[in-house]
């Protein structure tokens, strides 16, 4: 039993020992690495905010930070002798963005189809939504999961960008309106096939591109019914 004690009790000294040695060394060099290199300078600049704290401090903010960041899915954060931290997380890349018409903020979308990132400015294609469109009770928040429409209209995006030019997508009387050169618009549904639809507008499109520019006219390609119709 005397045993017992005294092994407990050198537990608590080294301990007490090892947490004041802890909180009398100031962090003077933080390292951050995601997946694939450095931190973004967004949340570089966030972790490097504490150092010249104590390890202690130092690792309790920062764990709190990165917690309550949407673009970051997970993360470790350890001390490193002398006086380091080293903090190694996981970042979410953004998909597609969304936009409403005339806010300057884009809403950065993950692969779970969620809100992660308010953002000035994007390098992703962006979804442009009319407030005045009929899913205008949705409100972007950080974590929040896009309405089906929303959703199906970035997958439109995604898909027309791989192999078709646009000058932008946005919602359009319940569905969605590209924009294909200066002559040629194209309107989607809210739902449906997206292989029928993106191949059917690849053949329209390897079509109208066999008529000399100087003699085409402006065109809609409607794909909201059974049949495509152009008008």
């Amino acid at each position: 039993m005397k045993k017992s004690i005294l092994i407990l009790f050198l537990i608590v000294v080294f301990a007490s020992v090892v947490f004041l040695i802890l909180k009398k060394t100031k962090i003077k060099n933080i390292e951050c690495k995601n997946q694939s290199s450095n931190c973004s300078n967004l949340i570089y600049e966030k972790v490097n905010h504490y150092k010249g704290l104590d390890v202690v401090s130092s690792k309790r903010l920062i764990e709190r930070t990165l917690s309550g960041l949407g673009q970051v899915s997970k993360f470790s954060v350890q001390f490193m002798f002398p006086d380091k931290i080293y903090v190694n997380l996981t970042e979410k890349n953004a998909v597609f963005a969304i936009n409403y018409i005339k806010s300057k903020s884009f809403a950065l979308i993950d692969n779970d189809h969620r809100v992660f990132l308010f953002s000035d400015s994007v390098s992703v294609p962006v979804l442009y939504i009319d407030s005045s469109d009929y899913f205008q009770g949705f409100k972007p928040n950080i974590d929040t999961r896009l309405p089906d429409e929303i959703i199906f209209g970035g997958e439109i995006l995604l898909d027309m960008n791989k192999n078709i030019k646009i000058n932008y997508l946005k919602t359009f009387d319940g569905g969605f309106e590209a924009q294909i050169d200066s002559d040629i618009k194209v309107l989607f549904p809210s739902d449906g096939d997206r292989n029928y639809l993106i191949g059917a507008l690849a053949l329209i499109l390897s079509r109208l591109n066999n008529i000399e520019q100087k003699t085409r006219i402006e065109t809609v390609i409607d794909l909201r019914f059974k049949n495509p119709v152009l008008r």
